[in-house]
C-alpha cells in the first residue's frame, strides 16, 4: 500500500520483487523456461562454499557440477531503475486487518553511498557513529515514565540499487502517532541544530572499539553461515569483506581520528525541510487507531523547525 508514494514515478511503485499476481498465476509453461535461459547463467552467477573441508576437492565438484551453464549468444541485459527526488513531502496512511502495531517511518532519500575505498570505509564508520549516538538518546527516551513509544532507532542504509535513505522509525500506541512523529522529528531537529556533544562521541567511540575487540576475540566461533554471507554481500554489492582481522586494525587505526565536526555535519546533509521525504504510518485496521490529518503531519514538522 505504501510503496506507491515511496517509489512515485520508479518501476519499483508497481512492480513488487516478486512480480504481478496475475502473471504467477497465469505465464505459460515456455516462459517459464525462457525466463531460466535468460537469467540463469554462468555471469550472473557465483558458487560460495565455506566449511572446514578440503579445498581442492570441494572445488573440483564445483566446477565438475557447474561446468555445464551455457551462456547465451545474446544475453539480457538486467535493468536498473532509477526512484525520482521530489520537492514536496509524501504521505501514506495504511491499514491492514493483520497489523500487529502501529509505526511511523520518516524515509528521507539520498543518493546511493558505495564502500569502495577506505576513504569510504571511514565514512561507513562515521555514519555508525552517527546512527550509535542518536539511537543511544532515542533509548534514553523509551525509558522515561511516560515514553513516546515503545521502540524507536535511526539508520541510513540502502533503500533500491540506485536510492539510500535516512529512516527514523518508531513503534507507538494507537493514539500515539502524532506524538511519535513530534519525537523523532524533534531528535532529528536537536541533532541537526545541535549536534552531538564531545562526550557522547568518545563514549561513543570507545564502545564501539570494545564491540569490535570481542567479534576480534571470538573470531574463531563465527558460524559459516555468516562468512558465507559476506561473500554473497560482496557478489552482489560488490561490498568490501575485509575479515574482522583487518576490520578490527582499520578501527584502531581509524576511529580515533574522527572530529565530532563529521560526525555533526551528516544531520544537515541527512536531514531535508520537507524535501525527498516520505512519512509512512502503518496500523491495525481497527477502532482506536487516531489518523492525524496530512495537514496536521506537515505542520508538525513546520512547527519544530
Amino acid at each position: 500500500q505504501y510503496w506507491p508514494y515511496l517509489f512515485k514515478g520508479s518501476r519499483y511503485a508497481d512492480r513488487l520483487p516478486i512480480g504481478k499476481k496475475e502473471i504467477l498465476e497465469g505465464f505459460k509453461y515456455n516462459t517459464l523456461r525462457r525466463f531460466y535461459k535468460e537469467w540463469y547463467r554462468p555471469d550472473m552467477m557465483a558458487v560460495i562454499a565455506v566449511g572446514d573441508f578440503d579445498v581442492e576437492k570441494v572445488e573440483k565438484v564445483i566446477k565438475e557440477k557447474f561446468a555445464v551453464g551455457v551462456m547465451p549468444s545474446n544475453p539480457r541485459k538486467l535493468g536498473v531503475y532509477e526512484v525520482p527526488d521530489h520537492k514536496e513531502t509524501r504521505i501514506a496512511k495504511v491499514v491492514d486487518k493483520e497489523a500487529s502495531r502501529t509505526t511511523i517511518m520518516l524515509s528521507y532519500k539520498h543518493p546511493k553511498f558505495k564502500e569502495k575505498t577506505m576513504g569510504d570505509f571511514r565514512e561507513s564508520m562515521i555514519h555508525n557513529l552517527y546512527n550509535t549516538m542518536l539511537n543511544n538518546r532515542l533509548e534514553a527516551l523509551k525509558k522515561q515514565a511516560d515514553p513516546p513509544f515503545s521502540y524507536g532507532y535511526t539508520y541510513y542504509g540502502s533503500m533500491a540499487e540506485t536510492k539510500d535513505q535516512y529512516v527514523s522509525y518508531a513503534m507507538v500506541s494507537d493514539k500515539g502517532i502524532e506524538r511519535g512523529i513530534e519525537t523523532l522529528a524533534t531528535e532529528n531537529e536537536r541533532v541537526k541544530r545541535h549536534g552531538f556533544t564531545a562526550t557522547e562521541l568518545e563514549r561513543t567511540k570507545k564502545d564501539i572499539l570494545r564491540q569490535m575487540e570481542q567479534y576480534y576475540n571470538e573470531r574463531d566461533k563465527t558460524e559459516s553461515s555468516n562468512l558465507a554471507f559476506n561473500y554473497v554481500y560482496n557478489f552482489l554489492n560488490e561490498s568490501p569483506q575485509l575479515g574482522v582481522e583487518k576490520e578490527y586494525e582499520l578501527y584502531k587505526q581509524l576511529l580515533p581520528t574522527i572530529k565530532l565536526d563529521e560526525v555533526n555535519i551528516l544531520a544537515k546533509k541527512w536531514i531535508t525541510n520537507g524535501e525527498n521525504l516520505v512519512v509512512v504510518i502503518q496500523a491495525p485496521e481497527k477502532e482506536g487507531v487516531v489518523m492525524p490529518e496530512d495537514d496536521k503531519i506537515i505542520s508538525i514538522f513546520k512547527d519544530i523547525s
